[in-house]
């Protein structure tokens, strides 16, 4: 599903929509590591959107806050089931806030009064995170596969697809090099 830019909701009009109409809230993780010349990866999975018209995409692991959850347990229980990884690093929601890199509100085109929220953190993982990563979602979850990018080549990668006008061009990008470089040895 294709969004334009004319679907996203400024954040005054956020809390207004978040009192009186649907809204699906979503995580997704940039999942950073170092290698060991010390340059800077993230994982990107191969999502098969085929359904929706879309094809084989590139997307960052991630998916819906279930009823209950609060956004950090959304969180890594959607990369232990994408990726495969336990993330033990994070233990609060305050913790978590500062790792937030982007978020974005929208409105379903085909859905009228359905709305997403969208917050994307960037969760450092160590260099065995390269071998570790076996997503239990594969074929599941219709995620077909993922590769470790360069991080200066992730805007690219999911810029040119149909989803990055879904909060990927809304990510800091500044904040999140920094973070890899503050927090990754």
């Amino acid at each position: 599903m294709e969004l334009t830019t004319n679907s996203r909701i400024e954040q005054k009009e956020w809390q207004h929509i978040r009192e009186t109409a649907k809204v699906i809230l979503t995580t997704r993780a940039i999942l950073v590591s170092k290698d060991n010349r010390g340059d800077d990866w993230v994982y990107v999975q191969s999502a098969d959107r085929t359904k929706r018209g879309i094809g084989i995409v590139p997307e960052l692991p991630g998916g819906k806050v279930d009823k209950g959850e609060t956004v950090l347990e959304g969180l890594l229980k959607e990369v232990r089931e994408e990726a495969g990884l336990t993330i033990e690093t994070i233990k609060t929601n305050d913790e978590l806030n500062e790792l937030e890199v982007g978020s974005l509100m929208y409105q379903f085109p085909d859905k009228p009064d359905c709305y997403g929220e969208v917050h994307i953190f960037a969760v450092v993982v160590d260099q065995d995170a390269y071998t570790q990563i076996q997503p239990e979602g594969l074929n599941e979850d219709k995620i077909v596969g993922g590769s470790w990018v360069r991080l200066e080549e992730l805007a690219t990668q999911l810029k040119e697809t149909t989803m990055s006008n879904i909060g990927y061009a809304d990510i800091d990008w500044d904040k999140l090099k920094k973070l890899a470089q503050d927090t990754i040895h």
